[in-house]
């Protein structure tokens, strides 16, 4: 017997809609090119008896080392003297490690019991496991990866960036901070950047 406590992560309900080529409502200017990180996807999906492209949402962030994002569109708009005038606060990620699934499996017999957890996005990096009078419990649980940013601002004359703070959290938690520019940190502190460095 296998129970799985598998369930579809995926959802058309989107973190994001876009609108001109930007997240509307972000805190920080995230251009459509980030919808794989922010793992919006176009999968084929059935629908009624039809098979159609539907836009739907996971939960397996994957920002990438070097991305930088600005909390204005005018960085990507204006040159960059020009952009400097309006920016507030632009990160830099600088170290990351992808969201995944773990998988755990729980095999009871009647001598004993194995578990097997494996890592990984794909349906293939599951093991293939045959049993015969026994018990297959499967679980799944995510891991929310981990980002280190740096944080910069404007210097005072206006001519350059500065690197005022350096800051670790896991990706879920940096979308919500692209979103609201609040961030919970790894060490499980709330803080508002903006308040703090943007004044």
């Amino acid at each position: 017997m296998e129970i799985s406590a598998f369930r579809d992560k995926r959802s058309p309900i989107l973190v994001a809609t876009f609108r001109d080529g930007y997240a509307m409502g972000w805190r920080f200017a995230v251009t459509e090119a980030f919808k794989d990180a922010l793992d919006i996807k176009l999968p084929p999906r059935k629908v009624g008896t039809r098979t159609e492209n539907v836009w739907t949402q996971g939960n397996q962030f994957n920002f990438i080392q070097g991305s930088v994002f600005y909390d204005t569109h005018l960085a990507y708009e204006l040159t960059w003297g020009e952009a400097l005038e309006h920016l507030k606060l632009s990160v830099q990620i600088v170290e990351v490690r992808p969201s995944e699934r773990i998988v755990s499996e729980t095999i009871e017999t009647t001598s004993k019991q194995i578990e097997i957890t494996t890592r990984g996005k794909e349906e293939s990096s599951k093991p293939k496991l045959k049993m015969v009078n026994g018990l297959v419990i499967r679980k799944e649980r995510m891991d929310f990866g981990y980002i280190k940013f740096t944080l910069s601002r404007p210097n005072k004359d206006k001519s350059a960036v500065e690197e005022v703070d350096t800051i670790e959290c896991d990706q879920q938690e940096f979308v919500a901070f692209l979103q609201t520019g609040i961030i919970r940190t790894l060490d499980n502190k709330q803080r508002d950047l903006f308040k703090e460095y943007a004044q």
